[in-house]
């Protein structure tokens, strides 16, 4: 699993923030709850909807049509996973629409050469940087096929068995010492189910 503990975190701006900030930059009350919902108050998504350079507002990946989208598409859906783990590369492998996931990884490579990168790679894990706003970007690109795909990983993700449930109550928490862990890793099962949130 991904190590959750971050020196600094940033949470969502709530709409008061969001308002403030925007008012405090010359804009209207009725352009403020506009782009309010429009960006889901997300900084990422702000940045490139009032961006006036092209690469801001539209970078490569982001194009309709364009090749580095439909490679984004798998790794946007799944969001975090572990390549070292044989059950995230077989879920990936189907969110990419069984595409073999040595192609996904060389999507990978190719997607982070991009001078704004929107995916990440550390160590064995692999994830998109920002969801909404590779969702914001990317979702005219998006197939009718790539949600079913999605809803049948997700639905067999979220109905996997807890091994740690076979123990007694008191033992749960040393399940890890007992062997006692689901096949898929937590960084998927987490991204999957912040997914399911953001559709």
């Amino acid at each position: 699993m991904i190590e959750k503990d971050a020196d600094i975190e940033l949470d969502q701006a709530d709409y008061d923030s969001f308002r403030f900030a925007l008012e405090d930059m010359g804009y209207a009350h009725e352009e403020v709850s506009a782009l309010s919902a429009q960006t889901a108050q997300s900084p990422t998504i702000l940045r490139r909807h009032l961006a006036t350079l092209p690469a801001l507002k539209n970078p490569d990946w982001s194009k309709e049509g364009s090749a580095l989208t439909r490679k984004l598409i798998p790794i946007l859906l799944a969001g975090a996973w572990n390549k070292s783990n044989e059950w995230d590369r077989t879920i990936v492998s189907g969110l990419a629409q069984c595409t073999p996931y040595e192609q996904v990884e060389r999507d990978m490579l190719d997607l982070l050469a991009l001078p704004d990168a929107p995916v990440w790679a550390i160590g064995n894990y692999r994830g998109i940087v920002c969801r909404r706003d590779a969702l914001f970007a990317a979702h005219s690109s998006l197939l009718d096929t790539d949600i079913d795909a999605f809803l049948r990983e997700a639905e067999f993700i979220l109905s996997e068995d807890d091994p740690a449930l076979d123990l007694e109550p008191d033992q749960r928490w040393s399940a890890g010492i007992y062997g006692k862990k689901r096949e898929i890793s937590g960084s998927l099962r987490q991204a999957i189910g912040d997914m399911l949130v953001l559709l």
